[in-house]
């Protein structure tokens, strides 16, 4: 039955792929995906069509780029400067950041210049609580650029061996007072269409999906092999 939604979806969508070129290389893989499940086990079929089914759900706000916020939308330019918004600098260090489960321990602080291509960022480890014992990764980027509104805010790593507990999201939680002493109530979150993990941790936050969006050729997320970028607002409470 999941099979046959997909076809059906990507009959429909062969008449609109026209439309925007940057969906026709997706429309293409999904399509080659399709005719490939036949020689894959049960297991590796499921996490296709599952991939499959949340990429053409995601391709709806590529056919219709109307949709996508105007807040973010008239922000995009083509080129790194810093948007509508003057260069922060960091002047309060938040040293540990100490939640339930977890804690965050800040291990260095950038502090951008004048039209610099980066901006002010905190990067922490993220240690469970009240020990040493480093879990993870995060950071929380000061600022808006257009490498911003693909990378995101902040990003988040956490060790195999500790995922599965929610400390990705408690972490972005913490992040509350760095991003709120410097002006942000909400931050942007992106992650790849198939970054389930990551999907995840953003619903379980209660972000909202924006867009997806297809990445410029130019900009640095292209570069790294990416093509498409979930992206998310998250508002602190």
């Amino acid at each position: 039955m999941k099979k046959a939604l997909i076809t059906k979806k990507l009959n429909y969508l062969n008449g609109e792929k026209t439309q925007i070129k940057n969906a026709v290389t997706t429309f293409n893989k999904l399509t080659s995906d399709l005719a490939n499940l036949e020689n894959k086990n049960e297991n590796e079929i499921q996490k296709d069509i599952a991939k499959a089914l949340f990429q053409l759900e995601c391709l709806k706000d590529i056919f219709n780029p109307e949709k996508v916020n105007e807040l973010y939308k008239n922000e995009l330019k083509k080129n790194n400067k810093i948007i509508s918004q003057k260069t922060i600098k960091i002047n309060k260090k938040f040293k540990k950041i100490e939640g339930k489960n977890i804690d965050l321990i800040c291990t260095n602080i950038y502090n951008a210049s004048e039209n610099d291509k980066y901006v002010s960022t905190y990067y922490f480890d993220i240690v469970l609580h009240g020990t040493d014992i480093v879990v993870g990764k995060t950071d929380a980027r000061l600022g808006f650029n257009e490498n911003l509104f693909y990378g995101g805010n902040t990003g988040y790593s956490i060790d195999p061996k500790y995922r599965g507990n929610g400390y990705a999201g408690e972490a972005v939680k913490l992040l509350k007072n760095p991003f709120k002493e410097n002006g942000f109530n909400k931050i942007i979150i992106t992650n790849n269409p198939d970054n389930f993990a990551s999907i995840r941790v953003c619903e379980k936050l209660g972000a909202r999906l924006i867009c997806t969006l297809p990445i410029p050729e130019y900009n640095d997320q292209y570069l790294r092999g990416d093509r498409y970028k979930n992206i998310w607002e998250y508002v602190f409470e």
